[in-house]
Protein backbone atom coordinates (compact mmCIF):
# COMPACT_ATOMS: atom_id res chain seq x y z
CA UNK A 1 0.00 0.00 0.00
CA UNK A 2 1.27 3.38 -0.96
CA UNK A 3 0.65 5.53 2.12
CA UNK A 4 2.66 9.15 0.32
CA UNK A 5 1.56 11.24 -2.11
CA UNK A 6 3.26 14.29 -3.17
CA UNK A 7 0.90 17.28 -4.62
CA UNK A 8 3.17 20.11 -3.86
CA UNK A 9 4.34 20.84 -7.77
CA UNK A 10 0.52 20.49 -9.28
CA UNK A 11 -0.84 23.18 -7.63
CA UNK A 12 -3.95 25.40 -9.12
CA UNK A 13 -5.82 27.92 -7.45
CA UNK A 14 -9.06 27.00 -6.35
CA UNK A 15 -12.20 27.61 -8.42
CA UNK A 16 -14.33 27.34 -4.92
CA UNK A 17 -12.42 29.89 -3.14
CA UNK A 18 -13.79 33.84 -3.01
CA UNK A 19 -12.17 36.48 -1.40
CA UNK A 20 -14.86 38.61 0.51
CA UNK A 21 -12.78 41.21 2.60
CA UNK A 22 -9.67 42.03 4.02
CA UNK A 23 -7.90 43.87 6.68
CA UNK A 24 -4.85 45.18 8.05
CA UNK A 25 -4.16 45.34 11.67
CA UNK A 26 -1.61 47.08 14.03
CA UNK A 27 0.04 44.03 15.48
CA UNK A 28 0.68 40.93 13.57
CA UNK A 29 -2.19 38.05 14.27
CA UNK A 30 -0.64 34.87 15.91
CA UNK A 31 -3.90 33.02 16.63
CA UNK A 32 -8.05 33.60 16.06
CA UNK A 33 -10.69 31.65 16.98
CA UNK A 34 -14.57 32.21 16.46
CA UNK A 35 -16.50 32.94 19.93
CA UNK A 36 -19.42 29.95 20.51
CA UNK A 37 -22.67 30.73 19.70
CA UNK A 38 -24.51 33.86 21.00
CA UNK A 39 -27.66 33.60 22.65
CA UNK A 40 -29.53 34.69 19.16
CA UNK A 41 -28.13 31.08 17.91
CA UNK A 42 -25.66 32.58 15.37
CA UNK A 43 -21.48 32.67 15.46
CA UNK A 44 -20.15 35.63 14.20
CA UNK A 45 -17.72 37.02 16.78
CA UNK A 46 -14.48 36.20 16.32
CA UNK A 47 -10.90 37.31 18.47
CA UNK A 48 -7.59 37.60 17.45
CA UNK A 49 -4.16 37.52 19.33
CA UNK A 50 -1.39 39.39 18.00
CA UNK A 51 2.36 39.06 18.68
CA UNK A 52 4.85 42.16 18.56
CA UNK A 53 8.63 41.35 18.86
CA UNK A 54 10.54 44.61 18.23
CA UNK A 55 13.90 43.06 17.32
CA UNK A 56 13.31 39.03 16.16
CA UNK A 57 11.78 38.42 12.84
CA UNK A 58 10.05 34.89 13.18
CA UNK A 59 7.95 33.79 15.59
CA UNK A 60 9.79 30.50 15.99
CA UNK A 61 12.97 31.91 15.97
CA UNK A 62 14.38 32.69 19.82
CA UNK A 63 16.49 31.85 22.32
CA UNK A 64 14.27 29.31 24.79
CA UNK A 65 16.47 30.17 27.51
CA UNK A 66 17.12 33.88 27.06
CA UNK A 67 17.79 36.01 29.88
CA UNK A 68 17.20 39.31 29.09
CA UNK A 69 14.14 40.94 29.56
CA UNK A 70 11.85 40.29 26.60
CA UNK A 71 10.82 42.68 24.13
CA UNK A 72 7.48 41.31 23.25
CA UNK A 73 3.72 42.70 23.63
CA UNK A 74 0.63 42.16 22.00
CA UNK A 75 -3.34 42.57 22.40
CA UNK A 76 -6.93 41.17 21.68
CA UNK A 77 -9.30 42.03 18.73
CA UNK A 78 -12.60 41.50 18.76
CA UNK A 79 -14.33 41.19 15.49
CA UNK A 80 -17.93 40.82 14.29
CA UNK A 81 -19.14 39.86 10.86
CA UNK A 82 -22.26 40.32 9.66
CA UNK A 83 -24.34 41.60 6.38
CA UNK A 84 -21.20 41.58 4.40
CA UNK A 85 -18.86 43.65 6.67
CA UNK A 86 -15.76 43.39 9.46
CA UNK A 87 -16.38 45.57 12.58
CA UNK A 88 -13.75 46.11 15.22
CA UNK A 89 -15.11 46.22 18.18
CA UNK A 90 -12.94 46.06 20.92
CA UNK A 91 -8.72 46.10 21.16
CA UNK A 92 -7.46 45.31 24.29
CA UNK A 93 -3.50 45.40 24.55
CA UNK A 94 -1.96 43.23 26.34
CA UNK A 95 1.54 43.11 28.59
CA UNK A 96 3.56 40.07 26.30
CA UNK A 97 2.87 38.54 23.22
CA UNK A 98 -0.19 36.05 22.03
CA UNK A 99 0.68 32.57 20.93
CA UNK A 100 -2.28 30.74 21.68
CA UNK A 101 -6.05 31.39 22.25
CA UNK A 102 -9.08 28.69 22.64
CA UNK A 103 -12.25 28.98 23.93
CA UNK A 104 -13.74 26.66 26.81
CA UNK A 105 -15.73 24.51 24.85
CA UNK A 106 -19.42 26.12 24.57
CA UNK A 107 -18.80 28.78 26.80
CA UNK A 108 -18.43 32.23 26.29
CA UNK A 109 -15.23 31.91 28.29
CA UNK A 110 -11.70 31.90 26.51
CA UNK A 111 -7.60 31.54 28.03
CA UNK A 112 -4.50 32.94 25.73
CA UNK A 113 -0.66 31.83 26.72
CA UNK A 114 1.78 34.20 26.17
CA UNK A 115 5.58 34.97 25.99
CA UNK A 116 6.03 35.19 29.77
CA UNK A 117 5.01 32.45 31.05
CA UNK A 118 1.27 33.43 31.36
CA UNK A 119 -1.98 32.13 31.00
CA UNK A 120 -4.91 34.75 31.48
CA UNK A 121 -8.52 33.91 31.54
CA UNK A 122 -11.32 36.34 29.71
CA UNK A 123 -14.80 36.47 29.05
CA UNK A 124 -16.77 37.81 26.34
CA UNK A 125 -19.65 39.64 28.62
CA UNK A 126 -23.03 41.25 26.81
CA UNK A 127 -22.41 45.40 26.57
CA UNK A 128 -24.96 47.58 24.84
CA UNK A 129 -26.42 44.71 22.64
CA UNK A 130 -22.69 43.49 21.89
CA UNK A 131 -20.05 41.65 23.37
CA UNK A 132 -17.14 43.43 25.13
CA UNK A 133 -13.54 41.36 26.55
CA UNK A 134 -13.16 41.64 30.25
CA UNK A 135 -10.37 39.84 31.81
CA UNK A 136 -10.90 37.43 34.97
CA UNK A 137 -7.35 36.42 35.97
CA UNK A 138 -3.93 35.84 34.93
CA UNK A 139 -1.90 33.39 36.30
CA UNK A 140 1.97 32.61 36.21
CA UNK A 141 2.46 28.81 35.52
CA UNK A 142 5.73 29.07 34.04
CA UNK A 143 8.97 31.30 34.41
CA UNK A 144 9.17 34.56 33.16
CA UNK A 145 11.38 33.70 30.36
CA UNK A 146 9.77 30.89 29.55
CA UNK A 147 7.26 30.82 26.79
CA UNK A 148 3.72 29.30 26.35
CA UNK A 149 3.63 28.03 23.18
CA UNK A 150 0.29 26.61 22.93
CA UNK A 151 -2.78 25.02 25.37
CA UNK A 152 -5.44 22.62 24.70
CA UNK A 153 -8.36 22.26 27.21
CA UNK A 154 -9.32 18.89 28.68
CA UNK A 155 -12.25 17.08 27.01
CA UNK A 156 -15.84 17.23 29.22
CA UNK A 157 -18.43 14.65 29.32
CA UNK A 158 -21.10 17.04 31.09
CA UNK A 159 -21.81 20.62 31.47
CA UNK A 160 -20.83 20.13 35.35
CA UNK A 161 -16.99 19.11 34.55
CA UNK A 162 -16.93 22.23 32.11
CA UNK A 163 -18.11 24.59 34.85
CA UNK A 164 -16.33 22.66 37.86
CA UNK A 165 -13.01 21.26 37.06
CA UNK A 166 -11.79 23.06 33.97
CA UNK A 167 -8.23 21.31 33.08
CA UNK A 168 -5.89 22.77 30.26
CA UNK A 169 -2.55 21.03 28.68
CA UNK A 170 0.58 23.24 27.75
CA UNK A 171 3.36 23.44 25.79
CA UNK A 172 6.97 25.25 26.64
CA UNK A 173 9.76 26.49 25.05
CA UNK A 174 11.52 24.63 26.79
CA UNK A 175 10.23 21.71 26.13
CA UNK A 176 8.32 20.57 28.69
CA UNK A 177 4.34 19.61 28.97
CA UNK A 178 2.31 20.21 32.17
CA UNK A 179 -1.42 20.53 33.38
CA UNK A 180 -3.17 22.55 35.58
CA UNK A 181 -6.59 22.36 36.93
CA UNK A 182 -8.24 25.77 37.37
CA UNK A 183 -10.65 26.36 40.29
CA UNK A 184 -14.40 26.65 39.04
CA UNK A 185 -14.45 30.65 38.75
CA UNK A 186 -10.72 30.76 36.72
CA UNK A 187 -9.33 32.98 40.10
CA UNK A 188 -6.53 30.07 41.13
CA UNK A 189 -4.48 26.91 39.95
CA UNK A 190 -3.41 23.97 40.85
CA UNK A 191 -0.62 22.56 39.09
CA UNK A 192 -1.48 18.37 38.79
CA UNK A 193 1.05 15.41 38.64
CA UNK A 194 2.74 17.56 41.80
CA UNK A 195 4.08 20.37 38.73
CA UNK A 196 6.36 17.42 37.45
CA UNK A 197 6.01 17.45 33.62
CA UNK A 198 4.16 15.22 31.75
CA UNK A 199 6.20 15.08 28.83
CA UNK A 200 9.78 16.57 28.02
CA UNK A 201 11.13 17.37 24.86
CA UNK A 202 14.68 18.37 23.97
CA UNK A 203 13.37 21.95 22.14
CA UNK A 204 10.63 24.05 21.61
CA UNK A 205 7.17 21.95 22.51
CA UNK A 206 5.25 23.65 20.15
CA UNK A 207 1.81 21.95 20.21
CA UNK A 208 -0.58 19.50 21.96
CA UNK A 209 -3.42 17.59 21.84
CA UNK A 210 -5.80 15.67 24.43
CA UNK A 211 -8.40 12.87 24.96
CA UNK A 212 -10.04 11.10 27.71
CA UNK A 213 -7.02 8.80 27.62
CA UNK A 214 -4.30 10.12 25.93
CA UNK A 215 -1.89 13.45 25.46
CA UNK A 216 0.20 14.17 22.58
CA UNK A 217 2.72 16.70 21.90
CA UNK A 218 5.06 17.98 19.18
CA UNK A 219 8.30 19.59 19.08
CA UNK A 220 10.85 20.72 17.30
CA UNK A 221 13.19 17.83 17.65
CA UNK A 222 10.99 16.16 15.38
CA UNK A 223 9.54 14.12 17.59
CA UNK A 224 5.79 13.22 18.35
CA UNK A 225 5.16 12.17 22.17
CA UNK A 226 1.88 10.89 23.38
CA UNK A 227 1.03 9.59 27.26
CA UNK A 228 -1.72 7.67 28.35
CA UNK A 229 -3.53 9.41 31.07
CA UNK A 230 -5.93 7.76 33.39
CA UNK A 231 -9.29 9.69 32.89
CA UNK A 232 -10.69 7.82 36.53
CA UNK A 233 -7.99 9.72 38.32
CA UNK A 234 -8.89 12.58 36.34
CA UNK A 235 -12.51 12.76 37.19
CA UNK A 236 -12.10 11.63 40.73
CA UNK A 237 -10.11 15.26 40.78
CA UNK A 238 -7.01 13.10 41.94
CA UNK A 239 -3.48 15.66 41.18
CA UNK A 240 -1.67 12.62 40.08
CA UNK A 241 -3.31 11.99 37.04
CA UNK A 242 -0.83 9.61 35.06
CA UNK A 243 0.60 7.53 38.26
CA UNK A 244 -2.02 4.53 37.53
CA UNK A 245 -1.93 4.74 33.79
CA UNK A 246 2.18 4.69 34.35
CA UNK A 247 1.72 0.83 35.83
CA UNK A 248 2.16 -1.83 34.48
CA UNK A 249 2.44 -5.65 35.33
CA UNK A 250 5.35 -6.40 33.67
CA UNK A 251 8.03 -3.67 33.30
CA UNK A 252 6.79 -1.28 36.29
CA UNK A 253 6.62 2.48 35.63
CA UNK A 254 6.20 3.59 31.84
CA UNK A 255 7.39 6.93 30.45
CA UNK A 256 6.42 9.10 27.78
CA UNK A 257 6.30 7.62 24.25
CA UNK A 258 8.62 8.87 21.82
CA UNK A 259 8.00 8.12 17.70
CA UNK A 260 10.20 9.32 15.24
CA UNK A 261 7.88 9.52 12.08
CA UNK A 262 9.33 13.05 11.31
CA UNK A 263 11.88 14.77 8.87
CA UNK A 264 11.29 17.87 10.61
CA UNK A 265 9.57 19.88 13.79
CA UNK A 266 6.35 18.41 14.47
CA UNK A 267 4.11 21.54 15.25
CA UNK A 268 0.56 20.66 14.52
CA UNK A 269 -2.25 17.70 15.85
CA UNK A 270 -5.46 17.28 15.70
CA UNK A 271 -7.22 14.25 16.80
CA UNK A 272 -9.30 12.58 14.75
CA UNK A 273 -13.18 11.55 16.30
CA UNK A 274 -14.57 8.12 15.67
CA UNK A 275 -18.01 7.25 16.37
CA UNK A 276 -16.88 5.07 19.39
CA UNK A 277 -13.22 4.34 21.26
CA UNK A 278 -11.92 1.37 20.46
CA UNK A 279 -9.62 -0.27 22.68
CA UNK A 280 -9.17 3.67 23.40
CA UNK A 281 -7.33 3.29 20.54
CA UNK A 282 -6.52 7.13 18.55
CA UNK A 283 -6.30 8.27 14.84
CA UNK A 284 -4.53 11.97 14.81
CA UNK A 285 -3.73 13.84 12.04
CA UNK A 286 -0.16 15.86 12.24
CA UNK A 287 1.28 18.57 10.69
CA UNK A 288 5.30 19.85 10.38
CA UNK A 289 7.93 21.78 8.91
CA UNK A 290 9.05 18.96 6.82
CA UNK A 291 5.98 20.01 4.31
CA UNK A 292 3.38 16.67 5.18
CA UNK A 293 0.38 16.18 6.77
CA UNK A 294 0.17 12.85 8.04
CA UNK A 295 -2.37 9.85 9.58
CA UNK A 296 -1.28 8.05 11.88
CA UNK A 297 -2.90 5.33 13.98
CA UNK A 298 -1.98 5.17 18.05
CA UNK A 299 -2.56 1.93 19.36
CA UNK A 300 -3.13 1.35 23.40
CA UNK A 301 -0.13 0.90 26.13
CA UNK A 302 -1.66 -2.29 27.02
CA UNK A 303 -0.13 -4.13 29.75
CA UNK A 304 3.19 -2.11 28.65
CA UNK A 305 3.22 -3.42 25.12
CA UNK A 306 4.59 -0.22 23.46
CA UNK A 307 6.80 -1.50 20.69
CA UNK A 308 5.35 -0.28 16.92
CA UNK A 309 1.96 1.01 18.99
CA UNK A 310 2.38 4.07 16.64
CA UNK A 311 1.91 3.70 12.57
CA UNK A 312 1.65 5.74 9.61
CA UNK A 313 -1.75 5.18 7.62
CA UNK A 314 -0.91 7.98 4.68
CA UNK A 315 0.94 11.01 4.05
CA UNK A 316 0.15 13.69 1.67
CA UNK A 317 3.36 16.39 0.82
CA UNK A 318 2.19 19.74 0.22
CA UNK A 319 4.66 21.51 -0.01
CA UNK A 320 3.72 23.61 2.86
CA UNK A 321 4.32 23.73 6.49
CA UNK A 322 1.22 23.48 8.57
CA UNK A 323 0.88 25.68 11.91
CA UNK A 324 -2.25 24.60 12.56
CA UNK A 325 -5.50 21.83 12.11
CA UNK A 326 -8.79 22.94 13.01
CA UNK A 327 -11.65 20.42 12.50
CA UNK A 328 -14.64 21.60 10.35
CA UNK A 329 -16.31 18.25 10.64
CA UNK A 330 -16.85 14.91 11.18
CA UNK A 331 -19.27 12.19 9.16
CA UNK A 332 -19.80 8.59 8.39
CA UNK A 333 -19.78 7.57 5.01
CA UNK A 334 -21.38 4.09 6.02
CA UNK A 335 -23.60 2.36 8.39
CA UNK A 336 -22.23 1.73 11.45
CA UNK A 337 -19.98 -1.85 11.19
CA UNK A 338 -17.01 -2.99 11.61
CA UNK A 339 -16.34 -1.55 8.15
CA UNK A 340 -17.37 1.78 8.76
CA UNK A 341 -15.80 4.84 6.73
CA UNK A 342 -15.14 8.43 8.76
CA UNK A 343 -14.97 11.72 6.73
CA UNK A 344 -13.37 14.60 7.89
CA UNK A 345 -12.97 18.05 6.94
CA UNK A 346 -10.60 19.89 7.85
CA UNK A 347 -8.82 23.73 8.08
CA UNK A 348 -4.86 24.01 7.74
CA UNK A 349 -3.44 27.04 8.51
CA UNK A 350 0.19 26.81 6.86
CA UNK A 351 3.73 28.44 6.94
CA UNK A 352 3.98 29.69 3.45
CA UNK A 353 1.27 32.65 2.45
CA UNK A 354 -1.80 30.37 2.50
CA UNK A 355 -4.37 28.47 3.72
CA UNK A 356 -5.45 24.97 2.65
CA UNK A 357 -8.67 22.71 2.91
CA UNK A 358 -8.16 19.48 3.52
CA UNK A 359 -10.29 15.90 3.38
CA UNK A 360 -9.07 13.23 5.56
CA UNK A 361 -11.26 9.62 5.12
CA UNK A 362 -10.40 5.98 6.38
CA UNK A 363 -11.83 3.53 8.92
CA UNK A 364 -10.24 1.06 11.26
CA UNK A 365 -9.17 -1.90 8.66
CA UNK A 366 -9.12 0.35 5.48
CA UNK A 367 -6.72 2.38 3.72
CA UNK A 368 -6.62 6.46 4.79
CA UNK A 369 -6.20 9.07 1.96
CA UNK A 370 -6.02 12.79 2.31
CA UNK A 371 -6.83 15.33 -0.69
CA UNK A 372 -6.70 18.85 -0.75
CA UNK A 373 -10.45 20.06 -1.36
CA UNK A 374 -9.40 24.03 -1.77
CA UNK A 375 -6.38 26.26 -1.16
CA UNK A 376 -6.79 29.91 -0.84
CA UNK A 377 -3.51 31.77 -1.95
CA UNK A 378 -4.22 35.65 -0.96
CA UNK A 379 -1.83 35.83 2.02
CA UNK A 380 2.15 36.53 1.35
CA UNK A 381 3.69 35.83 4.45
CA UNK A 382 3.13 33.05 7.08
CA UNK A 383 -0.13 32.24 7.82
CA UNK A 384 -0.50 31.80 11.32
CA UNK A 385 -4.01 31.29 12.09
CA UNK A 386 -7.53 30.73 10.63
CA UNK A 387 -11.18 29.70 11.81
CA UNK A 388 -13.92 28.53 10.01
CA UNK A 389 -17.63 28.66 10.53
CA UNK A 390 -20.30 26.95 8.18
CA UNK A 391 -22.29 29.93 6.34
CA UNK A 392 -25.30 28.73 8.07
CA UNK A 393 -24.28 29.39 11.66
CA UNK A 394 -24.44 33.44 10.70
CA UNK A 395 -28.35 33.48 10.67
CA UNK A 396 -30.11 32.33 13.73
CA UNK A 397 -31.75 28.93 13.83
CA UNK A 398 -29.23 27.22 11.46
CA UNK A 399 -27.42 23.92 12.27
CA UNK A 400 -23.93 23.80 11.57
CA UNK A 401 -22.02 20.74 10.95
CA UNK A 402 -20.86 18.64 13.77
CA UNK A 403 -18.24 16.12 14.46
CA UNK A 404 -21.35 13.80 16.10
CA UNK A 405 -21.38 11.60 12.49
CA UNK A 406 -24.81 11.56 11.58
CA UNK A 407 -24.98 8.82 9.26
CA UNK A 408 -25.09 10.20 5.42
CA UNK A 409 -25.37 13.59 6.29
CA UNK A 410 -23.54 16.23 3.84
CA UNK A 411 -21.29 18.73 4.54
CA UNK A 412 -22.70 22.61 4.66
CA UNK A 413 -22.22 23.73 1.03
CA UNK A 414 -20.85 26.99 1.74
CA UNK A 415 -18.17 28.19 4.65
CA UNK A 416 -17.22 31.43 5.87
CA UNK A 417 -13.18 31.70 7.00
CA UNK A 418 -10.93 33.86 8.66
CA UNK A 419 -7.32 33.39 8.09
CA UNK A 420 -4.56 35.93 8.65
CA UNK A 421 -0.88 36.42 7.85
CA UNK A 422 2.19 37.17 10.22
CA UNK A 423 4.26 39.36 8.61
CA UNK A 424 1.80 42.06 6.90
CA UNK A 425 -0.43 41.83 9.36
CA UNK A 426 -3.33 40.76 6.84
CA UNK A 427 -6.74 39.66 8.05
CA UNK A 428 -8.37 37.88 4.98
CA UNK A 429 -12.44 36.95 5.05
CA UNK A 430 -13.35 34.43 2.22
CA UNK A 431 -15.27 31.87 1.18
CA UNK A 432 -14.79 27.94 0.66
CA UNK A 433 -17.87 26.54 -1.58
CA UNK A 434 -18.36 22.28 -1.32
CA UNK A 435 -18.32 21.07 -4.58
CA UNK A 436 -20.03 17.69 -5.14
CA UNK A 437 -18.06 15.48 -6.82
CA UNK A 438 -20.29 16.13 -10.53
CA UNK A 439 -19.12 19.73 -9.52
CA UNK A 440 -15.50 19.42 -9.31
Amino acid sequence: MNLSKDISDDRKDSRNVAVLLSKTLDLPPSCLEFAPRNKNGTAEHFIVGTYHLQHEHELGQHDSNESHEQSRMGSLILFRLHGGSLDLLETVPYPSAILDLHFYHDENIFAVASSTGVISIFRLVEENEDYMIKQLASHQVAPKNILVLSFAWYPIVNIHDAIQYPIAFFTLSNGQVLAIRFSSDFESFSALNGGTPLIVHEDNAWTCAVTRSTLFSGSDDSILSRLDLDHELIDSRDENIVEASKKDLVNGPLAQTNYKGHNAGVIAILILPTPSSENLANFILTGSYDDYVRVFFVKPNNFGMRPNNISTQAELKIGNGVWRLKMMGARALKLRDKNDEWEYMVLASCMRGGALILKVTGSYNGDWHIEILAEMRAHQSMCYASDVQPQSSFSKGCESYKDEFPDQMSPPRVWTVVSSSFYDKLLVVWEYTYLTSNQK
